[in-house]
């Protein structure tokens, strides 16, 4: 019986534990991505050591060589390029001139400049000008209608041709006197200016050309100088100067200097007539 038994037992194939292997798997699987995750990380610091520590110096701002460098020499080549190309605009200045003897009280003799740049007329500038002294003198010929002496009209101009920064400017001074013909009197003078922004084709007002001549702190510097004239000079204290500069001067360009006009009275006593003031910061 035992022989039997014994026998029996051999027939059946032994059980295998499929949970036991599934889990055995898994555990293996697991320690698999532990084991590359943190291969992973030491790579990675590793990469950026290395990276760290061969990394090149940054280059100093301005240093020979760098990109700021040549870009800052490529503005200044392009300013002085720019420069030179509007010095050499061509432009011309021409005389227009009327005489007018229609009113028997007040003749008029009067010259004005007409712009042209590169042969082409600033019509817009050239017609405001002439309409300015057109206008002047068509009320003094109403104003003399009834006037007991002759008189005489009188405009005439000087130009001055400057650079400023890039562009060339055209400074225009214009004068204007009447003259009791009676006595040979001088009773009105008065002086106008005109800057003109000939590569632009425009004209710029006091303010822009003061502000382009001395900077932002233009009215500060104005004001300095426009003091020390005037008591330098004898035409009043310095307590009793309360001038302000309000942008709206008469103001113009000679050889690079800035001047600015006052009309007699504007400033000071009439009697000092007309007075320009060099301007320098």
């Amino acid at each position: 019986m035992l022989k039997n038994e014994s026998k029996c037992s051999t027939m059946y194939p032994r059980v295998i534990d499929v949970e036991t292997i599934r889990y055995t798997e898994k555990k293996k699987s697991a320690k698999g991505i532990v084991i590359f995750l943190f291969l992973f990380i030491v790579i990675g610091a590793a990469i950026i050591v290395w990276a760290i520590q061969n990394e090149e110096d940054p280059a100093l701002i301005g240093s020979n060589g760098s990109t700021a460098h040549k870009l800052e020499n490529l503005e200044v080549t392009q300013l002085q390029e720019e420069k030179e190309r509007n010095q050499n605009l061509k432009y011309e200045v021409k005389d227009t001139e009327t005489i007018d003897s229609s009113n028997e009280q007040i003749s008029g003799e009067i010259v004005l400049p007409e712009i042209y740049v590169e042969g082409v007329a600033l019509t817009e500038i050239n017609e405001k000008i002439q309409k300015d002294y057109e206008n002047t003198f068509g009320g003094l010929k109403t104003q003399m209608l009834n006037a007991e002496n002759k008189f005489h009209y009188e405009v005439s101009y000087v130009y001055y041709e400057n650079m400023v920064s890039t562009n060339k400017i055209l400074s225009l001074v214009i004068s204007q006197k009447i003259t009791d013909l009676a006595n040979n009197n001088v009773t009105m003078e008065k002086t106008n200016t005109y800057n003109v922004d000939l590569v632009d084709k425009k004209t710029l007002s006091s303010g822009e050309i003061s502000k382009a001549m001395l900077g932002k702190d233009y009215k500060t510097i104005m004001r300095s100088n426009i003091l020390s004239f005037v008591v330098e000079n004898g035409y009043m204290n310095e307590e009793d100067f309360q001038y302000t500069v309000t942008g709206l001067e008469n103001c113009y360009i000679k050889e690079s200097q800035l001047y600015v006009v006052f009309n007699p009275d504007e400033l000071v006593a009439k009697d000092k007539g007309i007075i320009q003031i060099p301007i320098s910061e």
